[in-house]
Order: structure tokens, then C-alpha cells, then sequence
């Protein structure tokens, strides 16, 4: 701008110089016949000589000046200014080196003519101030900013307020600034291009990129106008051109209001337009011309360099062209562009920063092998046809969208065969297109890469769609995704791929990825075989409601592990005749089914779900099977499993018998009415509700309770193994056979609920507790520890009346009420016990007891009619009441029998035999009754009674009677059969104590004698015997031991009056009596007062050893009343002493 100051100086000056304005004078430019000198301000450079002040300056306009360079080397004002011809005016000596100069003209200034120009260096303010500005045809204004002077500044104010600047065919070109400062009142052009702009610095060396560089078009009214493709109406003018060097920046600070462009525009290598108002291009064209700088070799095409860009405001384009021609060439568009009308020509790279609008009616027509998409910014296309691929690269870049709202993408058959890469950015196609010879890369390092829109089909098996990156963000498909065509998909170690809906529907799909990655399959259809292989990574199954009509296969380290980590799949997933989930997770792990799965089969059994990793139907999935289907994997069921096709069944195939290894019930419901089917070698295990039909396959397939209760509501159709597993399992089954099973095997627990038939061959066998009523056609088998039978009404031997109850390696008790007539088979192994609890278990004569060692425990009185069997070691009978073996039973002794009974009767007609011993344990009573023949060795540590109330004829094989044995004779008078008489058949040894008592009141004479054992052999002799309590006085049985028999002889008694064991002496065990009866009783009555106290003491002292009878002692010397008193005071002593030492005790 002038200088206010100085411009006021010189309008003060000629007003005092003349009362009226002179007419200014013309001067032209002669350079004084060639001279070397181009000064300004050498005078003789003027014609007429003198200086140009305040005149009208022609250059080039006579012959001397044409081409010549002249150089204003001062400060000038001229009131106009013409320059033709090919001559030059700079306003610096030294091309800007060190100085430049204003030149001020108050009038117009024209350049015209070829090569005639206005050069303009850095300066301050201006380089050239003129009112109007006329840059006619081959004339050019040249701006040189690259000195140290700095920004060359041209500046047109025009007095009038109009001040225009007209490139009418010449060129405005450089760097630097104009500055339109007419300020106008109405909307006014001041500035039209009817010929050429040039932004440019030219490079140090040809080939290097030229330094940076901005001309900068100004204006100071908001009224200014820049109509910058002019008029078209001088006939010089050559275009309408605006051309942006290379590394140029072309800064429209002048708004071109409603005037569209209609030019050429060439950009190049990394030049800018720069607008700050809104424009237009209506019909113009924009060139993009930006290969690399340097030289271009002949034959080869160059390097891509730095894009051209357009920045600054929006703008519009309704009509002409964009050329980005060779695939070298870059365009940005940084600004934003709406684009209703015109043709974008890209063999090159389109590249968008800002916000690009391509309406229906612009042709956006990529073609070549190079041209390429770029988008950073917001990309729309709305063209009727866009051929997409003709870009042989899309980018969509972090945060960057592009929409394509074409209704078809392609002009053959609407698919895309270019590549896509989607960087963090999003990419929404509006209408069905089809992936064809494609890629589609999407890395997710920054941001989520999204693909969304109407569908997308894949119809060629070269398609690839790759997930790279790495983060929290992932790669979103959510347009539905059709694969009609082998889809190769790779997703990146650690990134994401997410989809919405999509339809698998050819065979050979596979989706890859690595470790950490993760696969969320959005709504999926699978049609064919179809594989998620993610060794290391995770698929998610949750985002919609999957349908499987072929088989998936998913190979990944989990399924869902997104928050919560425990997540399932929460969808419903429907798997069609035909479909098939394989599952394989790392480590085998289960996955889990936290919603609805469907299974719509047919009548032929279908896997619908396999693989090496278990399902577990969680609390709230719901399995629906219709027709009939099978699970190969492991299954877990927690929730509600229907089988809703009673001909059909549900196949569980996975796992096996082994306890940690098999499918298992963890609360869960089964519902019919189809069938639950266990395969052979297969197991459910656990606990819940089964109200289906159950039906095992094989003798191998088991249903077992564990963990707690079992309730099976179904019927039973068979099964190999049915049981518990346990302290904790409950079986809670309705009626039942076993012969629907191959056995019921209890590990512990409890089995209840209604009736078991036991008709199977292997019946019931283990530990824990059957509550149910049992009807025991066939076996039940303690094994392994206590089995508990505890239903009262229960038939032990079954109504077949053949039932076994076995003891094997495990006890077994009975529970009942009531006594039972048993003609079944009870057998006992080493060490193991029958126990019939609350009851007696009374064997009928078809019964079998058999021991091998154990033991026959009852709480009742027991009698056994049957066989019984004692086949090895030491057996036990340990019965809480009479046992009696009766008349036609018949017992065989392999090995020994201990009678641990209250009291064991043998009856007559029992039957002994074997080479084993009876044996009759301490304290226990043996009664042999009257024609018992116990043929086998008897061992007796009991009492052995003959008969019960009256005397009776037994037989043992032999007999062996201990030191605490007693033996029981009863004597009723002196027939035979009124003599207790035992005949051993072999040996009798002798020992214990003798019992005699007389029945019937029957009183012996001196001299009989009785018999009342006979053996083959006898040795030994019993260590006391007991005298008869009512055996007449003065006599006594003398027992005489004879080689074969036992005889009590009556005899004269020696009556010892302290003989208080009534053994027939006196001696250290009547003293033992005494102390037992003192001052207790008078059973150690020896004087007959009626009690035991000191003077019997001192009658025992007198007939310990051989004894003296009293009636001798009577007849002898009678102690003196001072001995009598002597005694008892000595007798009394000794009651103290004793009295004392009991206390002491």
C-alpha cells in the first residue's frame, strides 16, 4: 500500500506549485542510442532527457527501447505507465540482491507484447502501487519473493475506487502478493483473468524441486471480485489459465462470487490452491500433473511426487473436468467439494482429505491400472454407475468414511475385483455389490475399520478379506456378507474381525487368524462346510442368531471370552439337517451354550454337534432337538434340554465311562417325549430332572447319579449301567426292571423311588443305600462297602422265591419290620456281613446260607431250614436271638462256623457235615435237642445243654470242650431216654465245668450209675462239676471216666459244710465264694444261720484241704467258751480286716 504520508507531501506540493492541475506530459524510454546504462534515473535514458516524475512513462515503444531491461533505481511517482515491446522494468539494481524500489503510479499501468514484463523483488511497502493494473496479451507481471528483500508486492487501489487488474492475455506469475485495495460499494470485479496465473519460484538447478513458494491474491473490500476466467471477449486472449508450479501455493484471499470457473488449471508437483471463499468450477479444468521432481529418463515413466492440492473453502463442481492422468499424478482434496455435474478423469490418485460429495449427475470415471482412491477425510458417491474397481486401490484411512450410494458399482456385473483397504476408517456401500477378484484389507492399529451397507457377495474364490493391526479396535463387516464362493479370511495375531449377518454357501471357506485373535460371526447362515480356524484366538458367538445348515468347525483357543470373561453364547443357534458345530478348543476346555439351540433333524440320527472340547448347556440355555440327532462331544446339561418327537431320540456319543471323562447332568431338565439315548461305552453322570424316555445303548452305556439328586420321571428302556456315584447321589427313579440294564451298581449314595423288579441277570450290586421296594428276582451284591436295602417292603428272594443277597466285598444290611420266609440264597465273603436288621430272615427249607469267612448278623431269632454253608475259613452266626437249625436243614462245614447267638438250637433231622468245626464261642449256649445229630467236630467255649426241659440223645462228629466250656446233663430217671447222652463219634476231649441237675423230682440211689457220653475215644476230664441242687443228702454223682464213655456213679457224700461251690471239696475256690456272698447273701452259709459272714470264714479255715465233716467235728473236742470266744473274737477281726481292705479298694 502507498505511504500515507509521503502520497500527502506530494499532493501539497502541486497544489502551492500551480493555481491550476497541468495536463501530464508524456516521456519515453530511448536508452540514449543503446546506452550501457538502464538507470532510471540517468536522464539521457528519456526522450526527451530529463526525469520520468509525474509523467506518463512509455517503455518499448521506440525502436532503441524494444526488449530493452530498464531498472528504476529510486523512489517514482508517475501518473501512468506503458510497457511494450519486449522491454523489461525492474524495480531493483541487482535482481533483488541487495536493494528494490517502489514504484508509485497514479494512473494505469498496461504491459503488452511479447516478452514485455514488469519484474517485481521484495520490497516495502510495494514494488509497483498503480491505480489499474492491464497485463495485455504476451505482456506479464513477474513477482520475485526469493531475495533477501522478501515478499514482492504489487498493490492497484485505483482513485476511483475501481481499481481493476486485468491479465487480458498476458500472465501474472511468481510469488509474492497482490493487493486489490479499491474499496467499492457494490460487488465489484477487480480482478479478471482472461489470460494466465502463475503461481512459481524457479528451481536452482533444472530437475531439483523448487523451494516453496505462495502468491497471494488480496483484496481489502469484501465487495472485491475475482473473475478469474474472464470474459472471453478480447481477441488476444490465448485461455483462461491458472497455473500452481511445482511446490507452489496459489492464496485466493478474493472471493469469485457467483462466477463459476471455466479455465484451465493446472496443478503440479505439491502445489496448493488455497481458497478462502466458496467457488465453483462450472466448466473449467483442473489438471493434476505431479510426478516426482527430477529428470524424466525418456521411456520410463516417473515417480509419483507430492499431490497437488485444493484447499481453503468449500467449493462446488457442476460441470468441466478434473484430470488426474497418469498414475503418477496425485490430487488432495483438502477443502470440501460438492460435485452435482462434471467428470473426474483418474488414472492417478484421487485422494480426499476434506469432505467430497459425488452427486448422481458427476461422472467420477477411474480408468488405467493405477488410478487409486484415497480417502482421509468423508467420501460420498452417489453416481448411478461407479465403476469402483476401475480404482485399482481404495484407502479409507483413521477416522475417514466413504459412502457409495451407486446403484451399481460396476459395468459389467456390478463386482469389485480392486483392492480395499480400510485403515481405521469406514467404508458404506448403499446397494448389493459383489466381491469378486478382490481384497479387502482392514487394519484396526488406530481405530475400528468398518464395512457396512447392503450386502455383499463373494462369487469368486480369489476374494480375500485380511484383518491386520493390533489394540483394542477391530475390523466390523456389518453389511450382511453372502458367500457364494470360497472365501479366503485372515485375521491378524491380536485383532478383531466383527460381523453382522452373513451366509456361508460353498464348501472350502476359511477364516484364519492367530494368537489373540478373535472372530465375532455377527448372525451367520452356514450352507456348506465352513471353518473358524483361530489356534490361539477366540470366536464369538454372541452377536446374532446363528443357523447351521452345514458343518462349522471352529478350531480357536476359546468361544467368548469377551466381558463378562465367563460370557457363553447368548443367541440362539439353530443347526438344520445337515448342519453341524465341531468344536476344538485349546486344551480341550468346554465352551458354553448360554441361550437357545435348535435342532430341526429328520428321522435319521444326525451329529449336530461334535468336536474335541465339551458343550455345557449352561443354568439358562434351552436345547430343543426335533427329529433325531446326536452330540459326539462331551455334554454338559444345566439347563432345559426338550426332545420333543416321541419316535426320536436325543444320541449322546462323547466322552466315556471314565469319571471325569463322560457327560454329565449339573441340574438340568430333559423333557420328552423322544428318547435320551446313551451310547455303548458313553456315560451320563450328575444330577437334575430326566423326563424323557432313557434308553442306553450297549451293555457299556451308564446312567449314574452323583453329586446329588437324580430324578428319572421316564421309563426305563434299558441301559448298561444304572447307579450312583457318591455319598452325596441320590437316585430317584420310577418303577424299573434290571433287566432293562445290564446291572444297577451303587459307588456310594442312594437309589429311591418306585418299585425295582429285579429281573437282570447282574441285578444290584455295591455300597450305599437302596431305598426303593425290591423285589429280588435275581442278585444283590454288596461290593466295595456297606449296601443298605432299607424298604421294609421289600422281597428278599423275589416272588420267584430264588433272589440272592450277596456280601461279596462290601456288607450287606436288610431293613424290615417283619419276620421273612426266605427261599432264596444268601452268601457271605471273607470278612464281609449279612446283616438283617430289624427282622428275621427265616430260610425256608429251599434257602441257602453260604459263608466264606463272614458273618450272619440278625437282630432277630433266626431259624435256618435251609442249606448253609460255611466253605472256608472261620464263618460266624451273630444272631440277637435263637438260632435253630432245623429239622431237614442241612449245614456242610468246609470251613469252621462260629455260633456268636444268643442261643443255637440243632434240631433233630438237622443235617451236619464236612470237615470244618462248630464252633460254640464263650458264653453262648449250644442245645443240642433230643435225636440231634451234629456230625461234625464241635468246638465248644459255650454252654453245651442236651435237650431243653428234658433229657435227651444227641450226636457230635467230635468234640472238643474248652477250659471255660460247660457242659449241661440233665438226669430224669434211669431209662435211657431219660439221661441226657451225648455220642461223640470220634473224639471226645474233655474239659470245663460239669452242670448235673435232676428233673421231674427223680432222686438217684446209692450205687446206680448213668452214661452220659460214649466216644470212640475220650481224653481229658472236665475241670469241675456242679452236683445237682436237689440231689438227695448223703449222696453225690462220682463222675468215672472210662476210655469210651463218661458215667456218674451214685456214691455216699462227705458233707463239707464250706464247700460253698458245691464241688465236693474244700479249697481256695470256696474261699473265693465266700468273699464273693460276705455280708452279701447266704450262699456261703456254713454254720446255717442265714448268711455268709466271719464264722464260716473260720468253718472253711478248719476244712480247707481234706476237711473234717461236722457231725466228726461235733463228735470230737468242743472248744472251751473262752476258745469259742477267742474264735469269734479272732473271726471278727477278721471281718474288719476284710471290711477294711474292701474299703482300701
Amino acid at each position: 500500500m502507498r505511504n500515507c504520508l509521503q502520497r500527502a507531501a506530494t499532493l501539497a506540493a502541486l497544489v502551492c506549485a500551480a493555481t491550476t492541475v497541468q495536463p501530464a506530459r508524456a516521456i519515453d524510454w530511448d536508452d540514449a542510442g543503446n546506452s550501457a546504462s538502464k538507470l532510471w534515473s540517468d536522464n539521457g535514458n528519456w526522450n526527451p532527457d530529463g526525469s520520468p516524475a509525474n509523467q506518463n512513462v512509455n517503455i518499448g515503444n521506440l525502436a532503441n527501447a524494444a526488449n530493452d531491461m530498464t531498472l528504476f533505481d529510486g523512489g517514482y511517482q508517475i501518473t501512468g505507465l506503458t510497457v511494450t515491446n519486449g522491454a523489461d522494468v525492474v524495480n531493483s539494481t541487482d535482481s533483488g540482491a541487495t536493494n528494490d524500489f517502489e514504484l508509485i503510479v497514479n494512473g494505469d499501468t498496461s504491459v503488452s507484447g511479447s516478452g514485455s514484463s514488469i519484474i517485481i523483488f521484495g520490497g516495502d511497502p510495494d514494488g509497483l502501487d498503480t491505480n489499474n493494473l492491464t497485463i495485455g496479451s504476451g505482456g506479464s507481471v513477474i513477482l520475485n519473493s526469493t531475495t533477501a528483500q522478501g515478499t514482492a508486492v504489487v498493490e492497484v487501489d485505483g482513485d476511483s475506487g475501481t481499481g481493476l487488474l486485468d491479465i487480458d492475455g498476458g500472465t501474472l506469475i511468481g510469488t509474492g502478493r497482490v493487493d486489490l485495495e479499491a474499496t467499492p460499494g457494490v460487488a465489484t470485479t477487480l480482478l479478471t483473468n482472461n489470460g494466465t496465473i502463475t503461481a512459481n519460484t524457479a528451481p536452482t538447478f533444472i530437475g531439483l524441486a523448487p523451494a516453496a513458494g505462495t502468491l497471494r491474491l488480496n483484496a481489502t473490500s469484501a465487495n472485491a471480485r475475482f473473475d478469474w476466467d474472464g470474459t472471453g471477449t478480447t481477441a488476444t486472449i490465448l485461455s483462461h489459465t491458472i497455473n500452481i508450479n511445482g511446490n507452489q501455493t496459489l492464496d485466493v484471499d478474493i472471493s469469485t462470487g457467483t462466477d463459476g470457473y471455466g479455465g484451465t488449471m493446472n496443478l503440479y508437483t505439491g502445489s496448493t490452491l488455497d481458497m478462502e471463499f466458496g467457488w465453483e468450477l462450472d466448466a473449467g479444468v483442473i489438471n493434476a500433473n505431479t510426478p516426482a521432481f527430477g529428470l524424466i529418463i525418456i521411456g520410463q515413466d516417473p515417480f509419483p511426487g507430492p499431490g497437488a492440492t485444493i484447499a481453503g473453502a468449500d467449493w462446488s463442481m457442476t460441470g468441466g473436468t478434473v484430470n488426474i492422468d497418469d498414475t503418477w499424478d496425485t490430487l488432495i482434496l483438502q477443502s470440501n467439494v460438492n460435485a452435482t455435474g462434471g467428470t473426474w478423469n483418474v488414472a492417478g490418485k484421487l485422494q480426499v482429505d476434506g469432505t467430497a460429495t459425488f452427486g448422481a449427475g458427476t461422472d467420477l470415471a477411474p480408468s488405467g491400472n493405477g488410478a487409486q482412491l484415497v480417502v482421509n477425510g468423508s467420501a460420498t458417491i452417489s453416481q448411478t454407475s461407479f465403476n469402483w474397481d476401475g480404482f485399482l486401490t481404495t484407502e479409507v484411512n483413521d477416522g475417514a468414511s466413504l459412502t457409495i450410494n451407486s446403484t451399481n458399482i460396476d459395468t459389467a456385473v456390478d463386482g469389485y475385483d480392486g483392492t480395499l483397504n480400510i485403515n481405521g476408517g469406514t467404508v458404506t456401500v448403499g446397494n448389493a455389490w459383489e466381491l469378486e477378484v478382490a481384497t479387502v484389507n482392514m487394519d484396526t492399529s488406530n481405530s475400528d475399520s468398518d464395512l457396512s451397507g447392503s450386502a455383499i457377495t463373494v462369487n469368486s474364490s480369489a476374494a480375500t478379506i485380511n484383518v491386520t493391526g493390533s489394540g483394542a479396535s477391530e475390523a466390523d463387516i456389518n453389511a450382511e456378507l453372502i458367500v457364494d464362493a470360497a472365501l479366503d479370511v485372515n485375521i491378524d495375531p491380536g485383532t478383531t474381525l466383527d460381523l453382522a449377518t452373513n451366509s456361508v454357501n460353498v464348501t472350502g471357506t476359511t477364516w484364519d487368524g492367530g494368537a489373540g485373535s478373535r472372530l465375532r460371526n455377527g448372525a451367520a447362515t452356514i450352507n456348506a462346510a465352513t471353518t473358524y480356524n483361530l489356534p490361539g484366538g477366540d470366536i464369538d458367538l454372541d452377536d446374532g442368531n446363528d443357523t447351521l445348515n452345514a458343518q462349522l468347525t471352529i478350531n480357536a483357543d476359546a468361544i467368548d471370552t469377551s466381558s463378562p470373561a465367563t460370557d457363553g453364547v447368548d443367541g440362539t443357534l439353530t443347526i438344520n439337517n445337515a448342519g453341524e458345530l465341531a468344536v476344538n478348543l485349546t486344551g480341550d476346555v468346554p465352551w458354553r451354550m448360554d441361550g437357545t439351540l435348535n435342532y430341526n433333524g429328520d428321522a435319521i440320527s444326525g451329529v449336530f454337534i461334535s468336536g474335541a472340547s465339551p458343550v455345557d448347556f449352561t443354568a439358562t440355555s434351552e436345547l430343543n432337538v426335533n427329529g433325531e440327532g446326536a452330540i459326539s462331544s462331551r455334554a454338559f446339561f444345566r439347563g432345559v434340554v426338550n426332545i420333543n418327537d416321541a419316535p426320536e431320540d436325543l444320541e449322546l456319543l462323547g466322552g466315556s465311562t471314565v469319571a471325569g471323562n463322560t457327560n454329565e447332568i449339573d441340574g438340568g431338565t430333559i423333557n420328552g417325549p423322544g428318547q435320551l439315548a446313551i451310547d455303548s461305552g458313553q456315560s451320563l453322570r450328575g444330577h437334575g430332572t430326566i423326563n424323557a424316555p432313557i434308553r442306553g445303548d450297549g451293555s457299556t452305556s451308564q446312567l449314574i447319579a452323583a453329586d446329588g439328586t437324580l430324578d428319572v420321571n421316564g421309563m426305563l428302556v434299558s441301559m448298561g449301567t444304572l447307579g450312583t456315584s457318591g455319598a452325596a447321589a441320590v437316585l430317584d427313579i420310577n418303577a424299573f426292571n434290571t433287566n432293562a440294564t445290564n446291572i444297577v451298581r451303587l459307588a456310594g449314595g442312594r437309589i429311591q423311588g418306585g418299585l425295582i423288579t429285579n429281573d437282570g441277570a447282574n441285578g444290584i450290586n455295591g455300597f450305599g443305600e437302596v431305598a426303593s421296594r425290591v423285589n429280588n428276582n435275581s442278585r444283590i451284591d454288596a461290593e466295595g462297602g456297606n449296601l443298605v436295602l432299607s424298604n421294609a417292603t421289600s422281597l428278599w428272594d423275589g416272588t420267584s422265591n430264588t433272589g440272592s443277597l450277596n456280601a461279596i466285598s462290601g456288607n450287606l444290611e436288610l431293613i424290615d419290620n417283619a419276620a421273612y420266609l426266605f427261599d432264596g440264597t444268601v452268601s457271605v465273603s471273607n470278612g464281609r456281613e449279612v446283616f438283617a436288621n430289624g427282622f428275621e430272615l427265616e430260610f425256608e427249607p429251599a434257602s441257602t446260607l453260604s459263608m466264606a469267612g463272614g458273618a450272619y448278623r440278625s437282630t432277630n431269632a433266626t431259624d435256618l431250614g435251609g442249606n448253609v454253608d460255611a466253605t472256608a475259613g472261620v464263618s460266624t452266626l451273630r444272631i440277637s436271638g435263637s438260632t435253630v437249625f432245623e429239622n431237614n436243614s442241612q449245614t456242610t462245614l468246609t470251613g469252621d462256623l462260629q455260633l456268636d447267638n444268643v442261643r443255637t438250637i440243632v434240631q433233630a433231622g438237622a443235617g451236619f457235615a464236612g470237615g470244618g468245626r462248630l464252633i460254640n464261642l464263650a458264653g453262648r449256649p449250644l442245645i443240642l435237642e433230643d435225636g440231634a445229630n451234629a456230625a461234625v467236630e464241635v468246638d465248644n467255649q459255650g454252654v453245651l445243654d442236651l435237650g431243653v426241659a428234658a433229657a435227651a440223645q444227641a450226636t457230635v462228629g467230635n468234640l472238643n470242650a474248652g477250659a471255660g466250656a460247660e457242659m449241661n446233663v440233665d438226669i430224669a430217671g434211669t431209662a435211657l431216654s431219660a439221661i441226657d447222652t451225648l455220642a461223640v463219634s470220634s473224639i471226645a476231649n474233655l474239659g470245663g465245668t460239669l452242670n448235673l441237675s435232676l428233673l421231674g423230682g427223680f432222686a438217684p440211689s446209692l450205687g446206680q450209675t448213668f452214661t452220659i457220653l460214649t466216644a470212640l475215644s475220650r481224653n481229658g476230664t472236665f475241670a469241675a462239676v456242679n452236683q445237682p441242687a436237689t440231689m438227695p443228702a448223703g449222696l453225690m454223682f462220682d463222675v468215672l471216666y472210662n476210655p469210651t464213655n463218661v458215667q456218674l456213679s451214685v456214691v455216699n457224700s462227705v458233707a463239707y459244710t464250706a464247700d460253698f461251690d458245691m464241688d465236693g471239696d474244700v479249697d481256695a475256690d470256696d474261699l473265693i465264694q465266700w468273699e464273693g456272698d460276705y455280708g452279701l447273701n447266704g450262699d456261703s452259709d456254713a454254720d446255717s444261720d442265714g448268711d455268709s459272714d466271719g464264722v464260716d470264714f473260720l468253718a472253711w479255715q478248719q476244712q480247707n484241704g481234706s476237711g473234717v465233716p461236722p457231725a466228726a467235728a461235733a463228735v470230737g473236742a468242743v472248744p472251751e467258751p473262752a476258745t469259742w470266744a477267742l474264735l469269734a473274737i479272732g473271726a471278727l477281726a477278721l471281718a474288719g480286716l476284710r471290711r477294711r481292705a474292701g474299703g482300701v479298694r
